[in-house]
């Protein structure tokens, strides 16, 4: 399957859940946020930017700007198991939505995020 092909199948198969997912998502990081007491140290820089130190500081936001750039992130996602010594295939990792969609054909079994449709997978 093709990556435009495999793009469409897979913003088809997920538009309806993410946004369900996105919104419990934020509703626990904020429940999460205001469980904790403010009794970490924090920096300057952290102070002046009303930071917490419970979370991640590199995080960084992305707007998807189209198909391809939908299924290139969603290939990151299923390989990082395999790109960090994790599992030997993509397919051994047990906590991946890659079987799910490899049971509605939108990523053969053995896929691992190579060049099979003419497209390096890059970081």
């Amino acid at each position: 399957m093709g990556r435009t092909t495999r793009s469409s199948a897979l913003r088809d198969r997920t538009s309806a859940w993410q946004y369900r997912f996105c919104d419990t998502l934020a509703l626990n990081h904020c429940r999460f946020s205001k469980s904790i007491p403010n009794t970490e140290l924090l920096s300057g820089v952290r102070l002046r930017r009303g930071e917490r130190a419970i979370w991640q500081r590199r995080y960084w936001e992305h707007l998807i700007r189209d198909e391809r750039d939908f299924a290139a992130h969603m290939d990151y996602v299923h390989i990082n198991p395999l790109k960090h010594d994790l599992v030997k295939q993509v397919a051994d990792w047990p906590f991946s939505t890659f079987h799910r969609l490899v049971d509605q054909g939108v990523y053969p079994t053995d896929w691992a995020g190579g060049a099979e449709d003419g497209t390096q997978y890059v970081e």
